[in-house]
C-alpha cells in the first residue's frame, strides 16, 4: 500500500513518528516535500536507513536548492546559508 506522510520534514519528531506510524521497511520514497537543502538532508538521514534493499529513493526538485529563496530553512544540524543538498549528494558520488 501507499502511506502519503504530512508534516515537517526538517523535524525529528515528525520523521520519527512517520517512520513508527508507516512501520518503515519502504520499497520507495519520494520526497516531494518543502524542497528546501536542510529539509531533505533530514529527510534523507532519517528514512535512507528504512528503504528496503534494492528499493527507490527520489527527490523532487532538489534544482531549486540553488536558488535562494530556498536557502532559509535552518534545522540544528544544518546552516541553510551555506548546505546545499545537491552538491553533497555530487560529493557522495564523487567518492565512490
Amino acid at each position: 500500500g501507499f502511506n502519503v506522510l504530512v508534516g515537517d520534514q526538517g523535524n525529528n519528531k515528525t520523521l520519527d513518528g512517520w517512520i513508527e506510524k508507516s512501520g518503515g521497511n519502504f520499497d520507495v520514497i519520494i520526497d516531494d516535500g518543502g524542497h528546501h537543502n536542510c529539509q531533505i538532508m533530514a529527510s534523507f538521514v532519517k528514512l535512507w536507513p528504512t528503504l528496503k534493499p534494492g528499493g527507490l529513493y527520489f527527490i523532487e526538485d532538489m534544482q531549486v536548492g540553488k536558488w535562494r529563496g530556498f536557502r532559509r530553512y535552518s534545522t540544528s544540524v544544518c546552516d541553510a546559508s551555506t548546505f546545499t543538498f545537491s552538491d553533497t549528494v555530487r560529493e557522495w558520488l564523487d567518492d565512490v
